[in-house]
């Protein structure tokens, strides 16, 4: 479905440089499908859940989305990680993306970026060269990319789509890093 060649395109573009398989994996969850590379390792979900866990104390704050999907690689000392969760409280649905005026996408984008902001700050994590965006094809999306540092002065790149999914009233958020 289209759905599933977007996730996986996004995934492959984005982690080109720190995976080298020829071959890719099938993942389906709660009607959610998604192709990932092949020398990725699937976390359990007793790792993703620790992971969430260590996010939320760090934070002091739940973290309301269920993660289905969590995966890791590392190649020629570059790591990366890939995020698949649903919300099931939908904050803007596709029709909301689409009837915003220029000057709402403009609140939008610092809203999120503020809220980002905040998070690193929670976090102690140096965050830089933040940008939100509306993706409008081939489905509509919210887009977050920023720089993050990482452990052993390290720098992380950071992108996170959220999309609506109104017919299920929940939203999709693919979380992408890598370094």
């Amino acid at each position: 479905n289209m759905f599933k060649k977007l996730l996986t395109g996004l995934i492959l573009i984005s982690i080109s440089t720190i995976s080298y398989a020829n071959e890719l994996i099938s993942f389906e969850q709660e009607q959610i499908s998604i192709n990932i590379p092949a020398d990725w390792n699937i976390l359990k979900k007793e790792q993703v859940d620790h992971i969430k866990n260590t996010a939320s104390s760090t934070i002091n704050q739940h973290i309301e989305s269920r993660t289905i999907l969590g995966a890791t690689s590392h190649i020629n000392d570059h790591f990366g990680q890939i995020r698949l969760s649903i919300n099931d409280d939908i904050t803007l649905t596709e029709n909301m993306l689409l009837g915003l005026k220029q000057n709402e996408i403009m609140e939008l984008k610092l809203e999120i970026e503020k809220s980002v902001q905040k998070f690193s700050q929670k976090a102690g994590i140096t965050v830089f060269n933040i940008n939100a965006s509306i993706l409008y094809s081939p489905k509509i999306a919210t887009l977050i990319s920023y720089i993050r540092s990482g452990k052993n002065n390290s720098y992380w790149l950071v992108k996170k789509y959220r999309f609506p999914d109104s017919k299920h009233n929940r939203e999709i958020m693919l979380t992408l890093s890598y370094d």
